[in-house]
């Protein structure tokens, strides 16, 4: 079985290759990706469909092969996850699919400020999304409990901050390089998954307090040195440096 996609279109050479790829882990067998939207015994991502929603799709099954269609590079992958959905469960059937979203945000959030998951758990959870079509990572980077985000311009935001955790204060760091952060968003990318980082300001300071104290607001008895201080100058400075980086 051979897996086409529009010639040029980098984005459905993506797609296609996302499926061979799932598909030999799934099956242990290689499926060639070829560049044409036609072919005999093959699974044929196109573009093209009048439907207005752009994260709509078509999936078409013959005893000649398979077609995926959409307005949409996102449409086409969301048939994908279908396709694949269709052999977990057993027998390829053939038979039509008109599938479109309710809604236009599909959200997950993950909470690393409490609790660190690390990078291949991450994948996993990206994974996981795009398989039920989900489309946006709400990523919880910084909080009170640990800074999970290196800043070049502030290393002891992580190596100070990202100490400890909401179950143990003495954990030592935890955070992700900024390369592994573009790593994960390249991944989260070709998923056709947007990352939304949330950056706690001016509250929820106090991992960032502990690493740079000179910014710090304080807070109260329960939460102490909880705020960034925003009756100083500096401290827009500072904040600003950080939100570049990031």
């Amino acid at each position: 079985t051979v897996i086409c996609y529009p010639e040029g279109n980098e984005k459905m050479q993506r797609n296609a290759q996302f499926l061979a790829d799932y598909l030999k882990t799934a099956t242990g067998k290689d499926f060639s990706i070829e560049a044409g939207t036609e072919g005999k015994n093959a699974i044929v991502l196109a573009l093209g469909s009048e439907v207005e929603n752009p994260e709509s799709y078509q999936l078409k099954v013959t005893d000649q092969g398979v077609t995926i269609t959409a307005p949409t590079e996102a449409g086409v992958f969301y048939g994908i996850q279908t396709l694949l959905q269709q052999l977990t469960n057993g027998d390829l059937r053939c038979g039509t699919i008109e599938d479109a979203p309710r809604y236009e945000w599909r959200g997950y959030m993950l909470d690393e400020a409490r609790h660190f998951s690390g990078e291949k758990r991450v994948k996993q959870i990206l994974d996981l999304m795009a398989y039920y079509k989900m489309n946006r990572f709400h990523w919880h980077l910084t909080d009170a409990q640990g800074w999970r985000i290196e800043i070049k311009q502030y290393p002891k935001l992580a190596t100070i901050g990202g100490e400890g955790c909401h179950s143990d204060p003495d954990t030592p760091a935890q955070y992700y390089t900024q390369e592994q952060i573009r790593d994960i968003i390249a991944y989260a990318k070709e998923r056709h998954i947007e990352i939304i980082p949330e950056i706690d300001m001016p509250g929820h300071a106090t991992a960032a307090n502990k690493a740079y104290p000179e910014y710090s607001g304080g807070g109260t008895e329960e939460h102490p040195e909880f705020t960034f201080n925003v009756g100083k100058e500096e401290t827009y400075t500072y904040l600003t440096n950080i939100l570049k980086e990031i």
